[in-house]
């Protein structure tokens, strides 16, 4: 008998390595898709109230050219921070914007699941044939972000043009750059809110997340002693949004505390730092018994 496989069916080890990637290929198409039409058909649902959207993208986008003006008037008196000028604080500025906004927009949920926990929502996430995150993830989508990112991206166009010359790998680097700044906002709020599994309750931590997020991005890492340095850099990831990467576009490397080398790290750190939340989330469902157990 002839045991040679059929032609046209391949079979053994390499075959089913290879079917299984375009299974995983073909499945994570498939969430992209799904995630889009949740989160357009969440958009449509918030820009029914047409007036209510527009005042919430601009009152938030208002806030941000605010902190600009403030940076103004700031180097108006003094001319360089640690070696920074007028347009690198605004780029620095409003690079930290724009990853802020991206996250708003995607995942800003994250911050209020102790509300839900409490509430006794959070058990439908459960049920539904997808993974509880995803779920989460498209249940609502917060325009407000449009707003972060209208005016970061502003900011970054105006001081950008005022710096040097940018070519398309630069760009792409950017591109690379928000989104990692981005899933390190996730990872961070993420880690904080999955507290809420075991207290309901992680305002306290969240508001000091906040501070280290919103007033850490507005100067450069070199202004801070060497132990607010390791906090940042190690600890919370927080110079990897902003610092690091703008420090590289300066061309200000050797002025980078601890190593020239993380200037290029952002996109390991939102990695690791996305692994790490995505172990703390898991922890936090085995543990989850509901807010009324």
């Amino acid at each position: 008998m002839d045991d040679r496989p059929a032609r046209g069916r391949p079979v053994g080890p390499c075959y089913t390595e290879s079917s299984s990637r375009h299974d995983r290929r073909l499945k994570l198409m498939r969430l992209v898709k799904l995630y889009w039409m949740l989160q357009m058909a969440n958009i449509r649902s918030r820009s029914a109230y047409r007036l209510n959207f527009f005042i919430g993208i601009g009152g938030v986008g208002l806030v941000g050219i605010g902190n600009f003006i403030l940076i103004w008037v700031l180097t108006r008196r003094v001319p360089e921070v640690q070696g920074w000028n007028y347009y690198q604080l605004i780029f620095l500025a409003a690079l930290f914007q724009v990853t802020h906004g991206v996250f708003i927009i995607t995942f800003q949920q994250i911050r209020r699941i102790e509300y839900i926990i409490r509430e006794g929502k959070f058990d439908r996430f459960l049920i539904r044939p997808l993974n509880p995150l995803f779920s989460y993830a498209t249940s609502m989508v917060t325009v407000a972000g449009f707003g972060d990112m209208s005016s970061g991206l502003i900011g970054m166009v105006y001081s950008g043009t005022h710096l040097h010359s940018w070519n398309a790998g630069k760009l792409l680097f950017l591109l690379l750059i928000v989104l990692s700044g981005a899933l390190i906002q996730w990872a961070l709020y993420t880690i904080v809110g999955c507290v809420g599994f075991w207290t309901y309750q992680a305002e306290g931590l969240r508001t000091i997340l906040n501070a280290f997020l919103f007033q850490f991005n507005q100067f450069p890492l070199t202004v801070y002693n060497k132990a607010v340095q390791i906090v940042l850099s190690f600890v919370l990831g927080v110079a990897f949004i902003s610092y690091f990467p703008s420090a590289m576009f300066f061309d200000k490397q050797a002025d980078v505390p601890f190593s020239s080398v993380l200037v290029y790290a952002p996109p390991v750190a939102a990695v690791i730092m996305a692994a790490i939340a995505y172990r703390f989330w898991k922890l936090g469902l085995d543990a989850y018994k509901g807010a009324g157990s």
